[in-house]
């Protein structure tokens, strides 16, 4: 274990971390914490998070996408030349364990991982001269070190026109047993999502609404949640496509945390405001019917117009915590029992950086550590650098 650590106590519940970081995951018990060092990100650390010294340290460049099998595995995805690289690594030494190679043809790429981080799912999408294109990979889905290549495409035939369908959006189960693949192949049919299993093969399709479908996660490993304009719905492997919540009006979401009890989640919107402002909103959505409930994250005087800024999750007790930038540049962190209980506030500190904005909040799976995280303009407007702060919530 290097004696150096790049990690500086701010008070008894925050810990900021000095680089600028680009990817991190923490492992299952929590004991560490994985994170890409940027925005060159030309290498990883694992940091002890009881000691706050680094483990080891890798030459990892271009590393997109990171997961733990087990605390005593780290698991990554990396992108180098024309190839893309998922490999094994074993602490404490982070020696590797196996390997598999991908061709890359995209720059566009991102990957998801299995509830236990042993099957990934890397998707390229590219766009060129009017045509759409995309590949996925399940890695691990048929051995550690294995890559099996899914057919995308699309249910019919491309229509003709002006129209360019947009490349297939993917998204894998928790448990790693199937994906879930959203097609459209016209501006005004009804998207398709279409499940398959670990070799390709069809399990189901649903035909969903018209409109602008887009994937926000898992509610189950059987049942999938689509957000569709102003609604939220599930679709089933049984065929179904279900109303789950009626959301605010002229919101975008994204950043789905399921509740420990799974029957409810946390929804983070981006809504208009006055005149070019926008607010962050943190939607309260009970999947058994109820209205959703809004907390606001950011007011009108969000520190970047257009761009969300606060978090929210839930901690191990089921209630919701809460980061928000007010006043600009001074995080708070506060926790709730419920959307329209006042906040108690646990933690306030300053948000190290040049015009600190989008602002996050992310758990570990035991959901007694928090990542709290953020872009500044350190390099300049062209070029944001995100910043970590580590909070130990009681």
């Amino acid at each position: 274990m290097d004696a150096y650590s790049p990690w500086v106590k701010v008070d008894d519940r925050v810990t900021a971390l000095t680089p600028a970081v680009g990817r991190f995951a923490f492992s299952p018990s929590g004991r560490y914490l994985a994170w890409v060092e940027g925005p060159a990100m030309a290498r990883l650390h694992v940091t002890a998070l009881d000691s706050l010294r680094t483990v080891c340290t890798l030459d990892d460049p271009g590393a997109f996408a990171l997961a733990w099998a087990g605390d005593d595995e780290l698991r990554v995805v990396r992108a180098v030349d024309r190839a893309v690289i998922a490999s094994r690594h074993g602490l404490p030494d982070g020696g590797a364990l196996g390997a598999v190679t991908m061709p890359r043809d995209s720059f566009g790429m991102r990957a998801g991982w299995s509830a236990d981080g042993r099957v990934a799912l890397v998707h390229q999408a590219s766009y060129h001269r009017a045509k759409s294109a995309a590949r996925a990979f399940l890695v691990g889905a048929r051995g550690d070190d294995v890559a099996t290549e899914l057919a995308l495409a699309p249910a019919t035939p491309e229509g003709r026109g002006p129209f360019v369908p947009p490349a297939p959006e993917c998204a894998l189960s928790p448990d790693g047993h199937r994906v879930a693949v959203v097609l459209r192949t016209s501006p005004h049919g009804e998207p398709l999502a279409r499940f398959v299993d670990a070799g390709g093969a069809r399990v189901a399709e649903v035909p969903l609404p018209r409109g602008e479908a887009r994937v926000l996660g898992w509610a189950s490993p059987t049942a999938l949640l689509f957000h569709n304009g102003a609604t939220l719905l599930r679709a089933d492997l049984d065929g179904s496509c279900t109303h789950v919540a009626t959301l605010p009006a002229g919101t975008a979401v994204d950043d789905l945390d399921l509740h420990p009890e799974r029957d409810r989640l946390l929804l983070r919107a981006l809504r208009a405001g006055d005149g070019a402002r926008y607010r962050t909103l943190a939607l309260h959505v009970p999947l058994g019917g109820a209205p959703a409930a809004a907390i606001t994250l950011s007011g009108d005087r969000s520190p970047e117009s257009g761009m969300r800024d606060g978090g929210a999750c839930w901690d191990a007790a089921g209630a919701i915590l809460t980061l928000t930038q007010s006043p600009p540049g001074v995080a708070n962190l506060a926790r709730r029992d419920a959307p329209g209980a006042p906040g108690r506030r646990l933690a306030k500190f300053g948000l190290p950086g040049e015009r600190p904005h989008e602002l996050t909040l992310a758990a570990s799976p035991s959901r007694t550590r928090f990542l709290a995280t953020w872009k500044a303009f350190d390099r300049g407007p062209a070029d944001p650098v995100r910043r970590l702060m580590l909070l130990d919530v009681p």
